[in-house]
């Protein structure tokens, strides 16, 4: 049979009372803490997948505005644009029309100057034909 001490005992009860030390205000405080550590992490890591999905979202938002804002720049460009090219077209026509019609008075003025001075020439040469008919017969024609 086997003897047992009091030694042996003793030892046994020593080992249980520091199993029950070590259990109760290592391990299980060690434990806690981990598990209360891990928990931390992956709240951060949790709250920094939402802050990247947040950024990301913000960013399609931000990158959409501009390219938003930049359409709507080239339109008002657009717009302005072809103001701009009416208002020069309508000058160009007003122009056109005023340098016709100056044209058109011009040709008028040079036709009537033409007229006078070929009347003005013609009276004149008759006039002069009868002085060198005059001057050549000797007398007045009629």
């Amino acid at each position: 049979m086997i003897s047992v001490d009091v030694t042996a005992l003793i030892i046994c009860a020593l080992v249980f009372a520091l199993v029950f030390v070590l259990k109760n205000f290592f391990f299980e405080p060690l434990a806690q803490a981990m598990e209360t550590r891990q928990a931390s992490i992956d709240r951060a890591a949790s709250a920094w997948d939402d802050a990247q999905k947040t950024i990301g979202e913000a960013r399609a938002d931000v990158a959409a505005a501009v390219q938003m804002a930049r359409n709507d720049g080239y339109q008002w460009l657009d717009e302005a644009r072809s103001g701009a090219q009416g208002k020069v077209k309508i000058s160009l026509d007003e122009q056109r029309g005023a340098t016709r019609k100056q044209i058109v008075e011009a040709r008028q003025r040079l036709s009537d100057e033409t007229d006078k001075a070929i009347l003005s020439l013609d009276r004149d040469a008759h006039l002069l034909a009868s002085q060198i008919a005059s001057k050549i017969l000797g007398r007045e024609l009629e």
